[in-house]
């Protein structure tokens, strides 16, 4: 009898856990991104620590500094010129949605389905009202602030003081298990490092690719689409194809052609990244199946939205670990 109580115990404990981490999600995604932000801020100090010989906390501060300087001086003197750029990046994209529309009524097919096309020019008369409010929540919404400073909080905290948390971890797992759980834990850190570390990396390549490729092509706003391109690179092959949609959009504005040769730029960067760059860069960090990656991106989108997509990369790394740890090492 007692056996069944406490089995019943577990299993009504993980569904209360389940339910509380399903309806505090976003802070749990929150969380999960400031223990990627402590991540890179110890793991970069121990490094300059090992190098220099300071102690590992003033080389965390030292980093935050330079870090705060760098992002205030990106603010100060590019801010203005990107901001601009993004305004005039939403103001263009009713007009290319609008043109597009009109080239597509005017081919035959669209002739054919002319009845059904009627809304889409609809969503180019309103796509400024769109873009206008898709802007503000983007870059001045106050819940984006606060959950940035929560994101450098939680970083910082867990940076300065890694092995207070994990020893309050391990106080949840039996003692003879510990060891096993540091082990599991400090393989999670090594490994997500490893992924961030490759994911910065193939980030600023796709962004610098797509900029000099727009660049050239004499593509308007070139260094905002290389920066979206950069930007969504965080997460695979979905990423790649949304931050193309704006800049074919904003090309054809200017020809069919130019459209087309964006499109060819495009997925000429993603070849190289697929195919070069990423094994390259995978060499030296973490390699993970690319279906993998997409099914976990499609799964968590439809579970948890944008923010589930977002983190479907850096979760699919901690899964994995945990598979290979757990499982598959126990049964060879």
């Amino acid at each position: 009898m007692r056996k069944v109580f406490i089995a019943v115990a577990i299993i009504m404990g993980a569904l209360i856990a389940t339910a509380i981490i399903w309806y505090a999600r976003e802070f749990v995604y929150l969380l999960f991104a400031g223990i990627l932000a402590a991540i890179i801020l110890r793991r970069t100090s121990s490094w300059m620590s090992r190098k220099s010989g300071l102690h590992v906390n003033i080389c965390l501060v030292v980093i935050v500094l330079a870090l705060g300087g760098l992002i205030f001086a990106a603010v100060f003197f590019l801010g203005p010129n990107i901001a601009d750029q993004f305004s005039k990046l939403f103001g263009a994209l009713p007009a290319a949605i609008a043109n597009l529309h009109d080239m597509i009524a005017k081919s035959p097919l669209g002739k054919v389905f002319s009845a059904e096309m009627a809304g889409a020019g609809k969503l180019g008369n309103n796509a400024a009202s769109i873009a206008g409010k898709a802007a503000g929540f983007l870059f001045t919404t106050v819940g984006a602030t606060i959950s940035f400073l929560a994101i450098l909080v939680f970083g910082l905290y867990m940076a300065v003081s890694p092995d207070l948390y994990l020893r309050g971890i391990l106080q949840f797992v039996p003692r003879e298990n510990r060891l096993r759980a540091h082990k599991i834990i400090n393989t999670i850190g090594d490994a997500l490092q490893w992924w961030l570390i490759g994911q910065a990396l193939d980030m600023v390549s796709v962004g610098l690719m797509v900029l000099i490729g727009l660049w050239l092509l004499n593509v308007p706003l070139a260094m905002t689409l290389g920066l979206l391109a950069g930007v969504f690179d965080f997460v695979p092959v979905v990423g790649a194809i949304v931050s193309a949609i704006p800049a074919i959009l904003i090309a054809l504005t200017v020809s069919p052609y130019k459209a087309m040769y964006v499109a060819i730029l495009f997925l000429g960067v993603h070849l190289v990244e697929s195919y070069i760059l990423g094994p390259l860069i995978q060499r030296q960090t973490v390699r993970v199946p690319p279906l993998l990656i997409v099914s976990a991106i499609v799964f968590m989108g439809f579970l948890s939205g944008f923010l589930g997509v977002f983190f479907a990369s850096p979760l699919v790394v901690v899964a994995s670990v945990l598979v290979r740890m757990l499982l598959i090492e126990r049964i060879e």
